[in-house]
């Protein structure tokens, strides 16, 4: 919590709950009783109803603002929540597009939403009309990763982790960290999600780029004509260049420098010249 800058007054999402089903979790109770002692506002997902009341009976007092169980979501949502052991494995998009956006809409319709629901009721103020978290406690044990990256606060979120997640493989939706800036803190590692938001970002990136630890595929430039044809392809997600480039004035492409724009653009007016020399752009005032 030192390391996710963790602050009094912050909400917190804590999951409690042993992987055997038994009542006593006593991780999940040092969790609960440290984000208490820094001032947070916790409420608390467990996996069994027996485990909500146990929790509920430690007299943990007003910190906790609130306790439910995944037993007592599916109870009343129905068929309208589910709880997959990790986020399904999303088709490939550039593939099979339309199962892609279907996979995603399921998740976030039947897992993510209800669950989402169930906190922000709990947690929702006016300057929080969600009731979204500001820190998600995860658990080395499950992977809810996908849920926790998507329910924390846009751009001020952190998940963390204490326990030992070695051999243990977690699953998220990649946009929800990197378009929206949230922070997964591990033990020994950390994810941060980043938009490229300011220069020093762009810099480093361009630097990991040079050195061989990021593959970026080639830019397409499309002629400025062609851009509805463009903007189409990607809202289809049919586009097979990482972002395009409309093409406006540039004469050709491998440019370095302000002079050899300026003789490119002589040769082509040149050209022009050669092949209309009685345009009126090219007779004399």
């Amino acid at each position: 919590l030192d390391r996710a800058c963790f602050t009094a007054g912050e909400s917190v999402l804590i999951y409690y709950g042993a992987a055997n089903g038994s009542a006593l979790d006593t991780t999940g109770i040092e969790c609960i009783e440290t984000a208490r002692e820094l001032g947070a506002r916790i409420v608390v997902c467990t996996q069994t109803d027996t485990q909500r009341e146990f929790v509920k009976s430690m007299g943990f007092g007003d910190a906790v603002r609130g306790v439910f169980s995944i037993q007592e979501l599916k109870r009343k949502e129905g068929d309208q929540f589910a709880w997959p052991e990790a986020m399904p494995a999303l088709p490939n998009p550039r593939t099979a597009t339309a199962a892609f956006k279907e996979a995603v809409r399921w998740y976030q319709e039947f897992v993510f939403k209800p669950f989402a629901s169930q906190v922000g009721a709990i947690l929702k103020s006016a300057d929080n009309p969600r009731g979204y978290p500001d820190l998600v406690i995860e658990r080395a044990g499950q992977d809810t990763l996908g849920v926790s990256t998507s329910i924390v606060k846009p751009y001020t979120g952190r998940v963390v982790y204490v326990e030992n997640m070695q051999g243990r493989r977690y699953s998220f939706y990649a946009p929800q960290v990197w378009m929206r800036q949230r922070r997964v803190l591990m033990p020994t590692a950390n994810i941060f999600g980043t938009h490229l938001c300011n220069a020093y970002e762009v810099v480093k990136m361009n630097d990991m780029v040079n050195a061989g630890l990021l593959t970026v595929s080639e830019p397409a430039v499309v002629d400025f004509l062609d851009a509805p044809r463009a903007h189409q392809e990607m809202w289809e997600n049919r586009h097979r260049a990482s972002n395009c480039v409309l093409n406006h004035a540039l004469p050709q492409l491998g440019l370095k420098t302000k002079d050899e724009l300026y003789q490119a653009w002589s040769r082509l007016e040149q050209e022009q010249r050669d092949v209309h020399p009685h345009s009126p752009s090219n007779l004399s005032v």
